[in-house]
């Protein structure tokens, strides 16, 4: 049996890949932003602990 891709069909592909790339990056964005600032409060409480 031959399969044949159609040209639409490999551009589809493309505009999906680039656009989930394009939600991945958004993402990592968005997580930075939540877990930076609790990062630093963590770093905070532990350099507190370990000076006592």
């Amino acid at each position: 049996m031959d399969e044949t891709i159609s040209v639409t069909e490999i551009v589809s592909i493309g505009n999906s890949y680039e656009n989930n790339m394009a939600r991945i990056a958004a993402m990592e964005d968005e997580f930075s932003h939540t877990i930076d600032p609790i990062l630093r409060m963590y770093n905070a409480a532990m350099n507190l602990y370990l000076a006592i």
